[in-house]
């Protein structure tokens, strides 16, 4: 029996013009990325899918070309390309904060925290890169392909993780290996406590560029710890304010940051 699709997959898998298939790559992965985030909204998602649109889409063009070059439908590699402009945005959103290079435009458009503002900016690029995760770890492929279990286990590990020093041990894991920087998380619970941080990637690169600073300026940082803490004592977002004492950008050794409940 004939394939009916066979004709279908066989034009997928040919040669295309280089214009032609960076389009074709850019609404692919812009495609998959408004399909992941259907169904929610606001500022923060609005922020997301504003900052994939508009690139030139060579990451997701070389995946997809990748996948076509071994034989693989370039729809099954959509997670993929997905995934790579979403933590190419994100870079991008994050470099644009005032804490970093403090840009105005970008791709000819006002950047994220111009638009909004600078929290729906940090947000933004935090979705994007959970959301990079969540696109492969949906991709199928044979289990000679699957992704090693380290991926699935940032998603669900939290809810393994009995104690609270180990939480607060692997909040500080991921913060390091996310190239953030590092955490020391210090008499913390449920009512706050204090975090120091003797070494970022913000506080570098805001050095390099402008230099000491008259007020603290590690505000990512400020609501990462907020949104960690808030999921490790599963509580609503906005339950605690981070508010930084110390701070690297004005010369101080190494930053402070004391957790509180929210006044309400």
């Amino acid at each position: 029996m004939i394939d009916a699709q066979l004709p279908h997959r066989i034009a997928a898998l040919q040669r295309r013009p280089l214009t032609e298939a960076l389009t074709n790559a850019s609404n692919v992965a812009e495609a998959r990325i408004g399909f992941a985030l259907s169904g929610l909204s606001g500022d923060v998602l609005d922020a997301m899918k504003y900052t994939v649109a508009g690139g030139k889409a060579i990451r997701s063009f070389l995946a997809l070309e990748t996948a076509r070059l071994h034989g693989i439908n370039p729809v099954a590699a959509a997670g993929a390309a997905a995934a790579i402009e979403c933590i190419h945005a994100y870079s991008l959103v994050h470099d644009d904060l005032p804490c970093m290079d403090d840009d105005d435009q970008r791709r000819g458009q006002p950047t994220v925290h111009r638009k909004w503002d600078e929290a729906t900016a940090v947000l933004a690029g935090d979705g994007l890169q959970a959301l990079a995760f969540e696109l492969l770890v949906q991709i199928e492929c044979d289990s000679s392909c699957q992704f090693p279990a380290a991926i699935l286990f940032v998603r669900c590990q939290y809810t393994q993780i009995k104690t609270l020093k180990s939480k607060l041990e692997m909040a500080s894991v991921l913060y390091q290996n996310s190239g953030f920087g590092v955490l020391r998380f210090h008499e913390v619970g449920p009512q706050g406590g204090k975090v120091f941080s003797p070494s970022s990637h913000h506080v570098t690169g805001w050095l390099a560029k402008h230099g000491r600073r008259d007020t603290p300026g590690c505000h990512f940082a400020r609501g990462w710890i907020a949104g960690g803490l808030e999921a490790i004592f599963q509580y609503e977002p906005g339950h605690f304010v981070v508010d930084e004492q110390q701070c690297k950008m004005m010369r101080d050794e190494e930053c402070l940051y004391t957790v509180n409940r929210r006044q309400k």
